[in-house]
């Protein structure tokens, strides 16, 4: 009889232990409003992280917390945006601008 009221105890200690996830998802996109594919989203400072989709979707999962978040491309230069997140948010969108090299000339001589 007592292992029922112990089970229930441990029950509601594991569940509110857990904290809940919330969603953050966005489009990345590049001049022109042209969709990135398979850019690099990343929580600053940890190993979390996604990729976006060939549309340039992304959707990343984190528990409750401020977070700076990091669109990275190669090509482009990075983009940071920071979130309180308490709650899922959608449409949190990154716009990446893309880098200008110059590049010095090559002379092959024979």
């Amino acid at each position: 009889m007592k292992f029922i009221p112990n089970l229930l105890i441990l029950l509601f200690i594991v569940g509110t232990t857990f904290a809940q996830q919330f969603s953050v998802s966005g489009k990345i996109t590049g001049q022109e409003l042209t969709a990135l594919s398979y850019v690099n989203v990343r929580v600053m400072n940890t190993n979390l992280g996604t990729a976006a989709n060939i549309e340039g979707e992304y959707d990343l999962k984190l528990q409750s917390g401020d977070y700076f978040l990091i669109a990275s491309y190669i090509g482009y230069y990075s983009d940071t945006i920071f979130v309180e997140l308490n709650s899922n948010i959608t449409g949190l969108d990154f716009s990446l601008q893309q880098t200008k090299l110059t590049l010095t000339d090559v002379i092959i001589k024979p």
